[in-house]
């Protein structure tokens, strides 16, 4: 579960997450992690529900690969 400093909610950030959720409400696809709901009080408790995937996050997956190309001698 991730969660944001209070301390650094702004209006402008409650916005672009409130703009963020009513486009995961809409998104369907297979590939991409599914959105189940989000919950929203005073003060600013966001909780946003999503799919479980496992295997970790994306940035970990994104820092095996590049250790696995470095490995190889690839770059990019």
């Amino acid at each position: 579960m991730k969660q944001m400093k209070r301390e650094k909610l702004t209006v402008e950030i409650l916005e672009k997450l409130q703009f963020e959720i009513k486009i995961m409400a809409q998104v369907e696809h297979e590939n991409i992690v599914k959105f189940y709901g989000a919950s929203w009080d005073t003060p600013p408790n966001v909780c946003i529900i999503l799919e479980y995937m496992a295997g970790g996050t994306l940035t970990e997956y994104l820092e095996m690969v590049r250790k696995e190309q470095e490995i190889r001698g690839w770059r990019g």
